[in-house]
């Protein structure tokens, strides 16, 4: 029996351990997966997973297969060149005991719950936030989401330390910039001209 392999930097990987570690998944929590290259530059892995979930939240008791919900599409941009969806199809379950019949959808195994991004988005996006070379708009384009989504992550995840001591030669300066609030054009800008 032949198996697909892919090299990379002079390793033979089997095609199997690549896809794995693409989409963060063992071979056995996955049901189904299809990739679908479209446009030239875009990637879409049709995915249903084996759930995990077999326990009532609520009260403990067995979990019945209630069907599939609709399928939920996750920004996944961990290849450069290309934009990647993770289409995840969840399967719905009904408790066992006919008490609770609480109905639930299984965890999603590609992001925190009501995110529209993978982990590993938002991993690069907050690596992408140490390189102060580059713009809120730059980590934007090249992680396939919105200039917002990536200042919300700054301003939720990103704390800065202030200063115990302000510098004894403060430069004040301001500049003009799209990012500015509150009916400004304009950022003050506070440097130490000693330590630049």
């Amino acid at each position: 029996m032949s198996v697909k392999t892919y090299q990379k930097g002079g390793i033979i990987i089997p095609i199997e351990d690549f896809i794995m570690s693409l989409f963060n998944l063992k071979p056995a929590q996955i049901c189904q997966l299809e990739i679908k290259r479209e446009n030239n530059d875009t990637i879409n892995a049709y995915i249903i997973t084996n759930p995990s979930d077999n326990e009532c939240p609520v009260c403990g008791a067995h979990l019945i297969s209630h069907g599939h919900s609709r399928p939920k599409v996750i920004t996944h941009t961990l290849l450069a060149q290309h934009k990647c969806y993770i289409h995840w199809t969840p399967m719905r379950f009904k408790c066992s005991d006919s008490n609770c019949g609480k109905t639930i959808t299984e965890s999603n195994p590609f992001t925190f719950p009501g995110f529209q991004i993978s982990y590993a988005t938002i991993r690069q996006i907050m690596l992408d936030l140490r390189k102060t070379h580059m713009s809120f708009k730059d980590i934007a384009e090249k992680n396939d989401v919105s200039i917002t989504q990536v200042q919300r992550y700054f301003d939720s995840f990103v704390h800065v330390p202030r200063p115990q001591s302000l510098p004894e030669n403060l430069g004040i300066d301001e500049m003009h910039s799209d990012m500015a609030k509150y009916g400004s054009s304009y950022l003050c800008v506070l440097v130490d001209n000693e330590k630049r």
